[in-house]
């Protein structure tokens, strides 16, 4: 839950949220997060079997963009530990797409790619590196929309989760997250620098954990 307002405070207007179905249950709780800038969106958890249908969710996020709002979504649609960016749900890309084709691709909006990254997720107080793309704007996926809205959308997806992949310390799985934790703390201890410094430096050092890889 810290996730969108560690996002959301560095913005200079409301932000709305995206948020689990499964939230607004009961009178009070739907109130509350209603109030409070919510929009529920279906997971397959939330739905207990039925199919997940979030047609009303996309209408209403996609009204609220052309209204000139600022709506933030976790494209991966849900929340797993571990420093690595799974695959991308394309349903942010869906939304910005609906919103700018109703508007004749002349709303001007964008995506504002921001990467989190805990050093340790699991514990209070753990270092959080947050670090802001620059922005993917709609309009540049127009013409591929036009001919093909599933491909812009599938296209657009891509280019996100590539942006994110560059924002975050991004891992290939936990075994190898174990590595780079503990070759981070040696770091640290023996050649302390700066934080961004560091994290150019993590990045650099699972480019060549790849490259090695991929040579053996």
């Amino acid at each position: 839950l810290l996730d969108p307002l560690h996002a959301a405070v560095r913005v200079p207007m409301i932000v709305h949220f995206l948020a689990n179905s499964s939230l607004f249950s009961g009178p009070f709780l739907k109130w509350f997060f209603s109030t409070f800038f919510c929009i529920p969106v279906e997971r397959p958890t939330d739905v207990s079997g039925r199919q997940v249908n979030n047609e009303k969710a996309f209408r209403q996020s996609s009204a609220f963009l052309a209204g000139g709002g600022c709506l933030y979504i976790a494209p991966e649609g849900y929340s797993i530990k571990g420093r690595r960016v799974r695959p991308l749900k394309t349903g942010a890309a869906r939304i910005a797409l609906t919103a700018e084709n109703q508007e004749g691709f002349e709303l001007g909006l964008s995506i504002m790619p921001v990467g989190l990254t805990y050093e340790a997720s699991n514990y209070f107080h753990s270092r959080l590196t947050i670090y802001a793309g620059e922005p993917i704007w709609i309009k540049d996926y127009e013409a591929l929309y036009r001919e093909d809205p599933f491909q812009a959308a599938r296209q657009l997806t891509d280019d996100l989760e590539e942006t994110l992949r560059s924002l975050v310390i991004h891992t290939r799985d936990e075994e190898e997250n174990r590595l780079v934790a503990r070759l981070e703390t040696l770091l640290r201890n023996s050649r302390p620098v700066t934080e961004p410094v560091h994290f150019a430096r993590i990045q650099q050092l699972i480019a060549q954990l790849h490259a090695w890889q991929e040579q053996s």
